[in-house]
């Protein structure tokens, strides 16, 4: 009898030992239904992070949705107050100019929804709880840098010296050949006057240090700050050589446009010394190794960069250090237009993190299709240090092509 109950005993010792990362209990996981307000209570009600980083596949239909549910949430209960675009601060400036007029046109929220969701959110808080953007890239979309520009120039009278009506003009000439641009269906032509237009006004500022420095900054008072970070970016790319160096290369750039990223957000939080929300590529959040993407038509893995990503860096080093909270999404049979690669190409699934065993596990244990998963204990033991949770969304369609939607704002 004895023999029979030590054996027992035994068998139980050695299930709660095993180190089958794959060997799941749900009743050992903390895994919710959706990121409603409620879960993320649930999920985040202990964390202080500064920063909250949710990692996407883009351009697929559900994303936005789950991302105002984060929004909400983090901004009631967490203190958030910035949204971080995976874009250049000339796109975040004019999508403030929107937020403080309280109003967008038609085509604008057509072009924009997640910006006309924002702006009937902040309708509802309070003046010193509303949200506004920041964007941390490098000018990738200069056009948005150059219709930024004009919108903030448009704001000051601009006669009172020479240096001022250089200034102007420069601005105004990079925002006329956008606009040409855009009227004459993105022609090469245009483009590359206004790209030629506006890496004059980032030589001719460098050169009129004083000027840049000391006139605009007291002529433009806080908004200053936000001419400084779109300068930066169009600098930060005309030295990356986007675009311009052979394929070879594309490590290097893809490193330089990451340690940009990271500078422009210390750069940030040293004037805003808040709280902040982004929603980026996958790539951009890990916080320890950058995992590649399986295919799921090839079932093969595309790689991306040496690991050095945003989330990473700023976790363990600057202000940020060990206050990075790290989400990534993965997805099953959804539908990306990030990765349509010809105009009559539809239903391209969003490749996954997840590898088949992976999300075979979630799957199993998933409640809905957008379901939470905790990753701090030992579901995923292969990313839990590089992410503190997983949303698993399966069966989403594609979102509204943003090819030619994303010039105009």
């Amino acid at each position: 009898m004895k023999t029979i109950y030590y054996f027992t005993l035994l068998l139980t010792l050695m299930s709660c030992f095993s180190d089958n990362p794959n060997q799941v209990k749900e009743s050992e996981s903390k895994i919710y239904d959706s990121p409603s307000t409620a879960n993320l209570e649930r999920l985040l009600k202990k964390d202080s992070s500064l920063i909250y980083l949710n990692g996407e596949v883009h351009r697929v239909q559900i994303n936005d949705s789950i991302k105002l549910m984060y929004l909400k949430y983090l901004n009631e209960f967490k203190g958030v107050r910035y949204i971080i675009l995976e874009g250049d601060h000339g796109l975040a400036y004019s999508f403030n100019q929107f937020l403080e007029k309280d109003s967008l046109t038609e085509q604008s929220r057509l072009n924009y929804p997640f910006l006309h969701q924002v702006c009937l959110y902040n309708r509802s808080l309070q003046k010193d709880h509303k949200v506004r953007f920041i964007g941390l890239d490098i000018a990738l979309g200069y056009w948005n840098t150059a219709r930024g520009l004009e919108k903030l120039t448009k704001k000051y009278q601009w006669s009172s010296t020479k240096e001022e009506l250089v200034f102007e003009g420069l601005v105004q000439t990079a925002a006329d050949h956008c606009n040409n641009w855009l009227a004459n269906g993105y022609n090469e032509d245009d483009r590359k006057k206004m790209s030629d237009a506006l890496n004059l006004l980032v030589s001719h500022l460098k050169t009129e240090s004083v000027f840049y420095n000391e006139t605009l900054a007291q002529k433009l008072g806080d908004e200053f700050f936000d001419l400084k970070m779109m300068i930066k970016a169009l600098d930060d790319y005309f030295k990356s050589g986007w675009g311009t160096k052979p394929p070879g290369q594309d490590q290097e750039i893809i490193a330089f446009r990451e340690k940009a990223m990271i500078e422009n957000m210390n750069l940030f939080h040293h004037e805003l010394n808040s709280k902040y929300f982004g929603q980026m590529g996958s790539n951009h959040v890990s916080k320890d190794t950058v995992f590649l993407l399986r295919n799921y038509a090839q079932d093969e893995y595309n790689s991306w960069n040496d690991g050095h990503s945003l989330a990473r860096v700023l976790n363990s080093d600057h202000a940020f250090q060990g206050k990075v909270y790290s989400t990534v999404y993965a997805y099953y049979r959804s539908i990306s237009h990030q990765y349509q690669r010809r105009p009559d190409e539809i239903g391209v699934f969003a490749p996954s993190i997840l590898k088949k065993s992976e999300e075979d596990t979630l799957r199993a244990l998933a409640k809905t299709n957008q379901t939470v998963f905790d990753l701090k204990g030992n579901l995923l033991p292969r990313l839990n240090k590089s992410y503190d949770a997983l949303v698993l969304i399966q069966n989403s369609g594609y979102s509204t092509p943003e090819d030619s939607l994303w010039y105009r704002n």
